[in-house]
């Protein structure tokens, strides 16, 4: 298991941010979540 012990590392936290402001884009721009994309969409 590699420990990272840098300072500039992302925290759990501002990933979470980055993560459900990813989603809101998704979800605002075809109305559901990427995994519920059909093929055709």
């Amino acid at each position: 298991m590699v420990s990272q012990t840098n300072s500039s590392a992302e925290s759990s936290e501002v990933i979470r941010e980055r993560v459900l402001k990813a989603q809101n884009i998704q979800f605002k721009r075809q109305g559901k979540f990427n995994d519920k994309l059909t093929p055709d969409e």
